[in-house]
């Protein structure tokens, strides 16, 4: 798996991710545990730590969507973990960048019944 995040074509990026890019050669990364849709690495910098997934696989979703859904339920307060940027790889494949920490969100969770969403 291409792991560097500066041969990534950034459509959607924050101040992090350009403060990252800048320090990329400092990161470090971690294999983590694999799911069936994408492959995941953990980058590790002096004081944070970040997910990095690539939609590789046969699954394809809609990237965009949950990069925008995942600064909503943020700004929310809702603890998930924070987007950082999301785009294409050399290979194609949609990648998506977030902070390492969040909590999973449970399907009858209260807050989340409350929210209204708007589309992007």
């Amino acid at each position: 798996m291409e792991t560097s995040i500066g041969n990534v074509d950034w459509i959607d990026r924050t101040e992090t991710l350009d403060a990252l890019l800048k320090r990329e050669a400092a990161l470090s990364t971690h294999p983590m545990d694999q799911g069936f849709e994408a492959e995941v690495i953990k980058l590790n910098s002096a004081n944070e730590s970040y997910v990095l997934k690539v939609w590789n696989k046969c699954s394809k979703p809609d990237i965009r969507f949950q990069y925008h859904l995942l600064n909503v339920l943020h700004e929310s307060d809702i603890p998930v973990s924070r987007p950082v940027g999301w785009g294409i790889n050399a290979n194609l494949d949609k990648v998506l960048l977030t902070t390492f920490d969040g909590e999973a969100l449970i399907a009858n969770n209260a807050v989340l019944k409350n929210l209204e969403f708007k589309p992007f």
